[in-house]
């Protein structure tokens, strides 16, 4: 629009990342009547990229007005051609989001790489989604590198590695394709690190992105390259079991440290009902052992047990990094971040940099796909060494399988949501902005109509879709100690870390006055739905009185809370407006305002 009225309307960016969280695209255009004239291929590998066009200006049409200053020029005769690169190709293409997104991701990659002059990357590879994702990037920036540099512009943009001979010489042997399985090997060390509850389908999904293999058809398939290594640490955690029960292993033999360590490994695999007597006898066979036993028979430690497996992997992980000079990554995703399941000390921390922590599980599952299928246009070819990655479903196989072997547990059905659907109320939460008012975050009411308008719940009843908002409002206020303790990665904005500070505005409140509100409303919409009248449910007290002591009185919101509660919950929703509502329909909110401050002076007040 601007180039209708100021001849030629020209635009450039930077290009690459210099210290911050993002890379510049490096865009170039040029525009004259409305049209574009002048377009250069964004996010380059290059150090600088340079595109021009010949332009024919006239002066400006008098208005009346004279210029402060006229400042006389003569174009030269002579010139130079016009230089042009065009727009790529896939800026048009099928998948063009995906491929700007990616391609700009790989650049922040490469250039992070580069200027900090690190000699590779090293990946607890999981045989799930988010370490395969975040392996599988340090392929598409090497092949996507080579494919714009060339190998010689790769290895000139990172001169300091200490493979650089070693590469060119398999270069000019054995060509471009050896090169890169070169720069592969050295770059990127990847280390499964089971425990006894870990599967063979995740092994096989690791071992395969990294070395290749067949899919169920038995077709064969490439892997991405780089080093395979498998590391059992099952041991590893018994014997921080056995510690922590009081046991020092430096203090008795080798012998009975074994025996005491396998029958705590029993007791910690153990989900039986008689747990408190079992303990008690062994502890009755070991005098050393003087303190808490662990087991995932009890409920409060099966936390303690799911982490024990994720920080004892953070620091093999950067021991494999500290050796070789690399650069661990951390994996979770944007999903992680905004829900508090990432492991402090654990896989929040697996790495100094994440490769994920901008993408919600959805997207990143998504775009795992389009790798899949179709690689990058015209640069690297699918990769579809991801097959067993994708046919996995997301599990952390971090607690105990069934008698039969069987892994249970599953991501999804934990954390009591979709992928979908937990990006979609972190969006409304945290981004979206109510029309009437942009200065403002939306209300968890506002959460809660534009949740039951989305496609994405069209099967969810009041009390479920109540249930999945609340326990995203409880899992963002549980996560800010995490938040500013995320790793530096790239960022679009939605970032949840100490550099985007997207953190909840009142930590001593969490939102709790507004979702007893949500409460209030959905107990509402549900008696309006079954028929039954509110008015009923609150005798003494309007909609409008419930909803103010709801925001004022925190006694009154704590008794509400209080009354949704389910501890033994299995569908990963501990806090259920159903049994709020039937605690309501059995003796109306009366009994949840007797604590309420305010309803007691209400009360006294409508009495006198």
């Amino acid at each position: 629009l601007a180039s209708k009225y100021c001849g030629v309307f020209v635009h450039t960016d930077g290009l690459g990342s210099s210290g911050s969280t993002f890379a510049q695209f490096g865009s170039r255009i040029m525009t004259q009547n409305g049209e574009i004239i002048s377009e250069g291929i964004r996010n380059s590998f290059k150090d600088m990229v340079y595109t021009s066009q010949i332009v024919k200006v006239t002066p400006p049409k008098n208005k009346g007005n004279e210029p402060h200053i006229i400042i006389k020029h003569r174009f030269a005769d002579n010139y130079s051609k016009a230089k042009q690169d065009g727009a790529a190709k896939w800026e048009y293409g099928q998948f063009s989001e995906f491929e700007e997104e990616m391609r700009n991701e790989l650049l922040w990659l490469f250039d992070y790489a580069r200027k900090n002059n690190i000699q590779g990357f090293t990946e607890a590879l999981s045989g799930g989604a988010d370490s395969g994702y975040n392996s599988t990037k340090i392929r598409l920036m090497v092949e996507l590198a080579v494919s714009i540099l060339g190998i010689n512009g790769f290895i000139k943009a990172m001169p300091h590695l200490k493979y650089k001979q070693k590469v060119l010489d398999v270069y000019l042997e054995s060509g471009e394709g050896a090169a890169i399985k070169e720069i592969m090997h050295n770059i990127l060390v990847c280390v499964y690190m089971g425990t006894d509850n870990s599967s063979d389908d995740t092994l096989r999904a690791a071992k395969t992105l990294i070395e290749g293999g067949q899919d169920e058809q038995g077709n064969s398939f490439e892997g991405i390259g780089g080093q395979f290594h498998y590391r059992n640490v099952q041991r590893l955690v018994e014997v921080y079991a056995e510690v922590y029960s009081g046991v020092n292993p430096n203090s008795i033999s080798d012998k009975k440290d074994t025996e005491i360590r396998q029958e705590i490994a029993k007791i910690l695999q153990t989900d039986s009902k008689d747990i408190d007597k079992q303990i008690e006898q062994l502890k009755a066979n070991f005098e050393e052992i003087t303190y808490n036993v662990l087991s995932v028979a009890k409920e409060e430690h099966k936390i303690p047990y799911e982490n024990i497996q994720a920080r004892l992997r953070q620091v093999l992980i950067m021991m494999f990094a500290n050796v070789e000079n690399k650069l661990a990554i951390s994996n979770p995703n944007l999903d992680e971040g905004r829900n508090s399941y990432a492991t402090w000390g654990g896989d929040l921390h697996g790495g100094m940099i994440s490769g994920n922590a901008h993408k919600n599980k959805q997207r990143q599952l998504d775009h795992m796909y389009i790798l899949m299928e179709h690689g990058l246009l015209n640069d690297v070819k699918p990769i579809k060494a991801l097959y067993w990655t994708l046919k996995n479903k997301p599990s952390a196989e971090l607690q105990p399988r069934n008698k039969d072997g069987e892994v249970t547990q599953f991501d999804e059905e934990q954390l009591g949501r979709s992928f979908e659907q937990m990006d979609i109320i972190s969006y409304y939460m945290l981004y979206d902005r109510p029309l009437e008012n942009n200065q403002r975050k939306n209300s968890p009411i506002e959460v809660f109509k534009k949740c039951r308008a989305n496609q994405a719940f069209i099967q969810d009843s009041l009390e479920i879709l109540h249930d999945r908002i609340r326990l995203s409002y409880d899992k963002w206020a549980h996560a800010q100690f995490k938040i500013h303790g995320s790793p530096v990665a790239a960022t679009y904005g939605q970032n949840i870390d100490h550099q985007s500070s997207m953190r909840t505005p009142n930590i001593s409140a969490n939102h709790k006055p507004e979702l007893a509100q949500l409460a209030i409303y959905v107990i509402k919409q549900i008696a309006k739905r079954d028929g039954t009248d509110f008015d009923k449910l609150s005798e003494s007290y309007s909609y409008n009185q419930l909803l103010e002591y709801a925001l004022l009185d925190k006694d009154f919101a704590n008794a509400l809370s209080s009354k949704m509660w389910e501890a033994n919950a299995t569908d990963g929703l501990k806090m259920k407006i159903s049994k709020l509502y039937s605690s309501i329909e059995e003796n109306n909110f009366e009994l949840l305002l007797e604590n309420s401050t305010m309803a007691r002076i209400f009360k006294k007040w409508t009495n006198a």
